[in-house]
């Protein structure tokens, strides 16, 4: 019995030991007890309706996606640098070692989160907000099952063009439309245009405050999108000038990283390897955040689901390739922290298509139309098997930062020991084993032909490759410098 009932029923007990029982007490003694019991009655409903609110908002977790921008998947030498993040997702979370991007782009890494569907079926195969069709993705459904839906920050490339800035599944949504370095930002906040200072700042106070007034009998699905460590417009070739808030352009924490010098590393502005101490400043906004956030849901006696991911990896060197758009970029980190789940690392190997409808089981609730798996049983310990294959696409390709300029059209497979890639205008078709080459050296495509038809056969069953051949529109081709 709980123990404030318990301290009810012995106080009223004393109290009716005290009660003489005279005959005049007798004839009114039904109508003493019945007025005595009120109180305990009263308080026994209004306990088991707490009970009941209470079960209202732990049946469905609250989740919590932090999604930065352009965050490669190297190690965790930037990660180890920032407080937060480092406590929540690298000390009590866990790990995805072989988490890769279908479309190693923005919009369409987003789009894909979002639909949980292949590039070529979502439509988004470049940079505009405009393709996505925003009336089914992981909000939608998540809000009809019930939950209180945020999203605060970079939501998609070309965000200011849309005519409707209040896509369908967001009961609150702070849009980044533009932003001027570590200055200002222009924002759709429900729709209506406002301006503000530093954008991750912006995306953190609007997200805090949200959750702060959030109903306390609903579930919230936060979707928290920092434009950090994303290079600054016109500087991606630098090879990586990024926005710092102000107040961290001189915090020590970040000094001294070693550069990413990968085996096949090479860059000619940057020799000795690709620097990480201003992408690492980049994300001290975004650490910040996550504290605050941690704080405020612990305050309402909530404890969430965490997951930290970027939209798309990013190659930083590997192969002479600085930016994304290439195979080389589409490794992406992604970790899981919370409630039933063990921290550690897995081998299992999944795709950003995969993540909506994860999230989706761990909420109680499905993605019917996805192409996506659920890997929830991984999180929660009950495998570490997963998928047997997984497909990568690049139906117009982007800009690489080197040579090719344009990657062109490619496509591949990956296995969790072989990566194959058909892309014409770098390797042709190449096949790599990369349990014993993980750097992706020696192609083994001509020894393994079997393999190689039969990887390829998968793939063209999960994607039209035919579709690869169309060109990009001059729009994408003239805004190329901000993929």
């Amino acid at each position: 019995m709980n123990e404030k009932i318990k301290q009810w029923l012995i106080a009223y007990q004393q109290k009716i030991k005290k009660i003489s029982l005279t005959p005049q007490v007798f004839k009114f003694l039904p109508i003493v007890l019945i007025l005595l019991a009120l109180p305990v009655a009263l308080f026994l409903v209004n306990h088991q309706t707490n009970i009941s609110s209470s079960a209202q908002i732990t049946t469905k977790p609250d989740i919590v996606v932090v999604m930065v921008d352009d965050l490669g998947a190297i190690d965790e030498r930037i990660q180890n640098k920032l407080p937060n993040i480092k406590s929540l997702f690298i000390e009590q979370g866990m790990r995805f070692d072989n988490a890769y991007n279908e479309t190693p782009l923005c919009c369409p890494g987003r789009a894909t989160f979002l639909t949980a569907q292949h590039t070529q079926k979502h439509g988004v195969t470049y940079n505009d907000a405009r393709l996505l069709n925003s009336s089914y993705t992981i909000a939608t459904a998540l809000q009809q099952t019930g939950y209180y839906t945020i999203a605060a920050g970079k939501y998609l490339n070309g965000a200011e063009k849309l005519s409707d800035k209040t896509p369908p599944g967001w009961d609150k949504m702070a849009m980044l439309l533009s932003w001027d370095t570590n200055v200002s930002s222009k924002w759709a906040v429900q729709g209506n245009i406002q301006t503000g200072g530093f954008y991750d700042r912006f995306a953190t106070n609007k997200s805090l405050n949200w959750v702060q007034n959030a109903p306390r009998n609903q579930p919230i699905f936060l979707w928290l999108n920092p434009h950090a460590p994303h290079y600054r417009k016109g500087y991606q070739n630098s090879p990586w000038v990024v926005d710092v808030e102000k107040r961290y352009l001189s915090d020590s924490r970040c000094n001294n990283i070693p550069s990413w010098k990968p085996l096949t590393y090479y860059n000619s502005k940057e020799r000795n390897g690709f620097p990480l101490d201003n992408v690492c400043k980049s994300l001290l906004t975004t650490d910040e955040a996550v504290g605050a956030l941690q704080r405020e849901f612990a305050k309402q006696g909530r404890n969430p689901i965490w997951i930290f991911t970027s939209d798309n990896g990013m190659s930083w060197g590997r192969d002479g390739f600085p930016l994304k758009n290439v195979p080389q970029s589409d490794k992406t980190p992604l970790y899981f922290s919370g409630p039933g789940i063990t921290p550690g690392s897995t081998s299992a190997l999944v795709s950003n298509i995969d993540l909506g409808p994860t999230i989706a089981e761990l909420a109680g609730t499905s993605m019917p139309k996805a192409d996506g798996l659920s890997y929830a049983p991984v999180i929660l310990g009950n495998s570490n098997d997963f998928r047997d294959m997984l497909a990568e696409n690049h139906p117009l390709g982007g800009t690489t930062g080197s040579s090719p300029s344009r990657t062109g059209p490619w496509w591949g497979v990956r296995t969790p020991q072989w990566h194959l890639v058909e892309w014409s205008k770098w390797r042709g078709e190449a096949l790599y084993d990369v349990l014993n080459d993980p750097w992706e050296i020696k192609n083994v495509a001509s020894s393994n032909p079997d393999l190689v038809r039969q990887l390829k056969k998968w793939g063209q069953s999960q994607i039209d490759i035919s579709a690869a051949t169309a060109e990009p529109p001059a729009e994408y081709i003239d805004t190329a410098e901000d993929e």
